[in-house]
């Protein structure tokens, strides 16, 4: 991996591709055959010189996602020229110049780019984990892709998921019901053809002002304001986005999520990370006006929040909002249960009588989403595929340990009962 690296810093991988695509963005698709596991297939189409060339790569690992192989097929009018495959882990920098050198280039960028080719897991830490998911039960919900949030609007939940691991190339919202069974609705987050959400982040809704969406690609945030029944109606956005806002005022990335603070409703949203993230609450009206977050007079309030927020969701009853966080970046459920008015007040989610309660429980996996649901119970989402919702109750628990790795402990795993 030392020498891969290595060899993609040589080359500089980002300056040729861009000079080979002649600027545009190479589209990453799994490859779908079912010989064919763990890997990736580039389509792009470019016109260099005179003639079109259709570029055709594929990228296989092995089962530790270890030295991926490239091939290339190219293609001018009907002749097709021979195939070329190479091991990238034994490559010499420098063997070669030219059109040669450039797809070597374009072949290391996209081995960085694909998920989970290059990726690093993300820092693991030992924490001290104070709560349970009692009385629960999993479930393992597919067709999402990667799945990033729940949200429960009019009885039934919505589970979003981005297009890392869809099938469909997009972001996508799955409808459930009551009893979390799948209705059979989806909707591709879509718009003529194109991946138009792809990171969807938070999904929240106010009786007048309608949905509102946002998606978050590359720590760049938008929120969409959409028209509900016709996304479902149509199966996707193609006639049913309403405005989109550049969400500029963000650190890193947006959540939205209805809020109201006094007699008014705002939509708050939060960062990721840990450089002083913030939640903000902004005038949706100012909002849609101006079409982006930073213009003066949107963001009402805002104050200094926790790290890792991946999203937000609001109590009505008590007036508390509650921040859905990672432990540490990349890992573990944690959520922060912070009284708003006094946080507005503050100016920090950490202030004096403004930080109720932090429950952190035991799992070393990703939480991405909560939503509250009936009977006092909770509804998790992970974006790992297996077991990736869990139902039930939040129970706290003598603190204890969860150390560093337990990748694959469950949050039903320590009950009450079991916790000494």
């Amino acid at each position: 991996m030392l020498k891969l690296l290595e060899v993609a810093d040589f080359l500089n991988p980002v300056t040729a591709a861009r000079r080979f695509f002649i600027g545009r963005q190479p589209n990453w698709v799994p490859d779908k055959s079912p010989a064919v596991r763990n890997s990736w297939t580039l389509k792009e189409h470019s016109t260099m010189k005179k003639f079109p060339i259709h570029t055709t790569g594929t990228i296989e690992l092995d089962a530790l996602g270890r030295r991926p192989e490239w091939g290339l097929a190219f293609r001018k009018k009907q002749k097709v020229f021979p195939r070329c495959n190479t091991d990238l882990s034994t490559a010499v920098p420098g063997a070669g110049r030219g059109f040669f050198y450039r797809v070597c280039s374009v072949l290391l960028l996209v081995v960085a780019d694909v998920p989970g080719a290059m990726a690093q897991r993300p820092a693991d830490s030992d924490w001290s984990a104070n709560a349970v998911v009692a009385e629960g039960s999993q479930f393992a919900l597919t067709g999402v892709g990667a799945a990033q949030g729940v949200s429960m609007i009019d009885g039934f939940i919505y589970v979003y998921g981005d297009a890392t691991r869809s099938e469909r190339g997009t972001g996508v919202i799955s409808e459930l019901d009551a009893d979390l069974q799948p209705t059979g609705r989806t909707l591709l987050l879509n718009r003529g053809g194109r991946p138009l959400l792809d990171h969807p982040t938070g999904l929240t809704r106010h009786p007048s002002l309608g949905f509102f969406m946002g998606n978050t690609s590359s720590q760049k945030a938008k929120i969409f304001r959409l028209d509900w029944d016709r996304a479902w109606r149509d199966g996707n956005l193609d006639n049913a986005v309403l405005a989109v806002i550049d969400d500029d005022a963000a650190i890193n990335g947006c959540r939205p999520e209805f809020v109201r603070l006094g007699d008014r409703d705002l939509l708050a949203t939060a960062d990721y990370g840990d450089a002083r993230p913030e939640v903000r609450l902004m005038d949706v009206e100012a909002m849609l006006k101006h079409g982006r977050t930073s213009a003066p007079g949107v963001v009402t309030n805002r104050f200094l929040a926790g790290p890792f927020n991946q999203t937000l969701s609001f109590d009505a009853t008590t007036g508390d909002l509650l921040c859905v966080q990672n432990v540490v970046e990349g890992l573990g459920w944690q959520i922060e249960r912070l009284d708003l008015e006094k946080a507005v007040a503050d100016g920090r989610g950490w202030g004096p009588e403004v930080l109720l309660e932090r429950l952190v429980l035991f799992p070393h996996s990703e939480l991405e989403g909560y939503c509250q649901m009936p009977g006092q119970r909770s509804l998790w989402i992970t974006s790992w595929p297996r077991n990736n919702l869990t139902l039930g109750k939040i129970r706290k628990v003598p603190e204890r340990m969860s150390a560093a790795g337990e990748m694959q402990i469950s949050p039903l795993e320590f009950s009450a009962e079991r916790t000494p």
